[in-house]
């Protein structure tokens, strides 16, 4: 019977032990902008912007009706084969409709798109070639 206490005891302090110890996972974030028809690799992953499908943002300045949005698509590849399209959405009025690991979501990486440059100015038309598409990367690490 005492061994068994004994034993509880010990089986008890291990476990509050264990649970007291906090795995310390820093988060590594950068920022990185593709051009369109440039692409970002990571791993076996590949993320590259393809193409602007729209973009009735309105420019700054300007009063409009309508706020407008810019579109943009995106493909992820593995292995060098298309998994993911995605049309990503961006609005001028900081509302953004894309969720967090929009682009890439596993355990310990996150890839988002966060933006869209330039922003449209009046009288201004926006070459395609100039876009670029800013991503959120967040890795993390022990």
């Amino acid at each position: 019977m005492k061994q068994l206490f004994f034993t509880s005891i010990f089986l008890f302090s291990f476990v509050i032990n264990l649970q007291n110890q906090s795995i310390d996972k820093e988060i590594r974030t950068q920022v990185n902008e593709i051009s369109i028809k440039d692409s970002f690799t990571f791993d076996d992953y590949v993320i590259r912007f393809v193409n602007v499908l729209s973009d009735s943002r309105c420019p700054k300045g300007v009063m409009c009706v309508q706020a407008g949005a810019a579109i943009v698509k995106v493909v992820v590849y593995k292995s060098g084969k298309p998994i993911q399209n995605h049309n990503m959405t961006f609005t001028p009025n900081g509302y953004f409709p894309n969720n967090k690991g929009n682009l890439f979501n596993s355990e310990t990486l996150k890839i988002t798109s966060i933006g869209l440059l330039p922003y449209p100015k009046p009288e201004t038309q926006i070459i395609k070639e100039n876009y670029t598409l800013k991503l959120l990367i967040e890795e993390e690490v022990e």
